[in-house]
């Protein structure tokens, strides 16, 4: 759109305003504007049939999708407060899908499940293994108040895989399992946040992070979080790679308890890894307890029952460290000389040890 123009090329001259010491009007052009969209899900059932006058969850993820850049939220209607969404098994369905057009970003969706929260799972019965959301690139992602259940990746995010921004309140993550890496959610987007989430029982078969996996990814915010009894090859809660080049991938973890996470070869609660440019890891008011790394058949020599460290810097500000178990460095594994801690833990019937990866 244009704004006026006041006066053309070779038009006839009005004499002079007695005032007139006006600003010229001129040719512009003006911003784009970017309109919001609301959806509301009346239906509990994974379809998409544009006839039957009902709205699911994956039609409105995909409409609210289609509306390109803006901020578009999507709620439940006072019927489907509180229920279950059961993902259909057919080959054209599976995991809800949040991918943009081609070229299209700025796109903002929030998902709010309400106070009585919304269930997502993949069925209990079907022999089909697939995630439960896929989320491209150039999509600002907020959820809030869902439950992510029985997820099962063939390869990355048993519940969740983004390559987006993600942002999670309140959202519950249980018995979801990767083929991979990140049992729950495997985040190579930029930025992540979670507040006052639970991750529970979930677990990632031969890579990294029962719970969460993070790759490449600039930042990475926990707060107010539960990691309970999740398990992974390495990183039984949480694995972070950091990215090749640049400035260390930021990650904090605020008021968070990790308790009785395991992993088989390093980081029975939080594993970062000796590779790219390494990790800032800031801890404050957080526990860690009862984690452990173990194999059965002694392959492997176990490291950091609590946090294994393998590049970057550790900066702890409040953090326990109590009952974590593993053959070298039962509460901290810190590789030197690529990694460093400054502050001082609480250790509890733990140790912090330092030594080559």
């Amino acid at each position: 759109m244009f704004g006026f123009l006041r006066k053309s090329k070779g038009a006839q001259q009005s004499p002079p305003h007695p005032n007139d010491n006006r600003s010229r009007l001129r040719l512009e052009t003006l911003e784009a504007r970017e309109v919001p969209a609301a959806f509301t899900v009346n239906t509990l059932t994974d379809v998409v049939d544009p006839n039957d006058g009902l709205t699911s969850l994956r039609e409105a993820l995909q409409a609210a999708t289609d509306a390109g850049a803006g901020h578009h939220t999507i709620d439940f209607a006072a019927a489907q407060q509180g229920g279950t969404i059961t993902l259909s098994d057919a080959a054209t369905h599976r995991d809800l899908i949040v991918q943009p057009n081609p070229g299209v970003t700025g796109v903002e969706i929030t998902i709010d499940g309400s106070a009585a929260g919304i269930t997502v799972q993949r069925s209990a019965t079907t022999q089909v293994a697939h995630g439960l959301l896929d989320v491209g690139p150039g999509v600002y992602l907020t959820i809030e108040n869902l439950t992510f259940a029985n997820g099962k990746s063939p390869t990355l995010g048993g519940a969740i895989w983004c390559a987006g921004d993600l942002n999670l309140t309140d959202c519950t993550f249980i018995n979801n399992h990767s083929a991979s890496s990140g049992g729950a959610v495997f985040f190579s987007g930029t930025r992540f946040y979670s507040t006052g989430c639970t991750f529970e029982f979930n677990s990632s078969d031969t890579g990294f992070g029962g719970a969460t996996a993070f790759l490449g990814t600039d930042s990475a915010a926990i707060h107010n979080a539960l990691f309970l009894g999740n398990s992974a090859q390495t990183g039984g809660a949480v694995a972070v790679f950091s990215r090749e080049t640049g400035r260390q991938t930021q990650v904090a973890l605020t008021g968070t308890n990790m308790l009785l996470n395991s992993a088989v070869t390093r980081g029975g609660a939080v594993y970062i890894a000796h590779t790219g440019v390494g990790v800032y890891l800031q801890v404050e008011n957080s526990t860690l307890e009862s984690n452990w790394v173990a194999n059965p058949d002694q392959q492997y020599q176990t490291k950091g029952g609590g946090i294994y460290f393998g590049k970057g810097t550790l900066d702890v500000i409040s953090l326990t460290l109590s009952n974590n178990d593993a053959k070298k460095g039962d509460g901290i594994y810190l590789v030197v000389p690529d990694a460093s801690i400054f502050g001082t833990p609480t250790y509890q019937n733990d140790t912090l040890e330092q030594g080559p990866v």
